[in-house]
C-alpha cells in the first residue's frame, strides 16, 4: 500500500467510525468535536499527501533519466509538503490525544489510543520519506558507496513503519466492529 493511502487510513477512520460514538462518559460530545477537527484535517490533508507522492516519484523517474537538477527541484518541493504533513498530522494526534483523555467509554478511548498509535507511526512514515529526500538531496546521483545503503536502510524502515501503522488501524477497525453498538 502506497505511504499517501496508509496515512490518510490513519486519518480517515475517524470519520464513518466516531459520526455516532456513545459513551458512558460526560464528554463523549467534547472528545466527538475534536474527532470532527481530526476529520477536518484529513480532508485538508488528502491533496498534499498525494502532491508529495507524486513529487517523490517524480524524483525517482527523474534520477532514472539523469536529471538531477530537476530532480532535486521535485525533492525540496516534496519535503515542504512532508514537512506540512507532519505538521498536521501531529495536530491530529493532539486532538485524538486529547480526545482520549475525556470522560469517556473505555472502549471509545481504546478506539482513539489505537488510533493514537497510529497516527504516530504516520509521522514516523514521514519522517523516514523526509529523511529520504535529504539523502538524495545529498546525492542526487547516488555516487556515494553507502548512499543506496542508506537508502534501503530507510525504506526497510518505512516498510516496518507502513505495517505498524496497519496494524493499528486494524486494532481500531476490531475495536470499532466488535463494539458496534457504542461506537458508530
Amino acid at each position: 500500500m502506497k505511504r499517501a493511502t496508509l496515512i490518510l487510513i490513519s486519518l480517515m477512520i475517524f470519520v464513518p467510525v466516531m459520526a455516532g460514538a456513545a459513551g458512558c462518559g460526560q464528554q463523549t460530545a467534547e472528545a466527538n468535536q475534536l474527532v470532527d477537527e481530526v476529520n477536518q484535517i484529513a480532508n485538508d490533508v488528502a491533496p498534499k499527501l498525494d502532491q508529495a507522492d507524486k513529487l517523490l516519484t517524480q524524483a525517482t523517474d527523474q534520477l532514472s533519466q539523469g536529471k538531477t537538477d530537476e530532480e532535486k527541484a521535485s525533492l525540496i518541493q516534496a519535503q515542504t509538503l512532508i514537512d506540512e504533513i507532519m505538521g498536521d498530522i501531529s495536530t491530529a494526534k493532539s486532538k485524538t490525544d486529547q480526545a482520549a483523555a475525556l470522560d469517556i467509554s473505555d472502549t471509545y478511548r481504546q478506539y482513539l489510543q489505537a488510533k493514537g498509535r497510529a497516527l504516530d507511526e504516520a509521522l514516523g512514515l514521514n519522517q523516514t520519506s523526509k529523511d529520504i529526500t535529504v539523502l538524495l538531496l545529498a546525492d542526487p546521483a547516488m555516487q556515494q558507496p553507502d548512499t543506496l545503503t542508506k537508502l534501503n536502510n530507510l525504506k526497510t524502515n518505512g516498510e516496518a513503519q507502513a505495517q505498524r501503522l496497519k496494524d493499528a488501524e486494524d486494532e481500531a477497525n476490531g475495536i470499532a466492529s466488535t463494539h458496534a453498538d457504542e461506537i458508530k
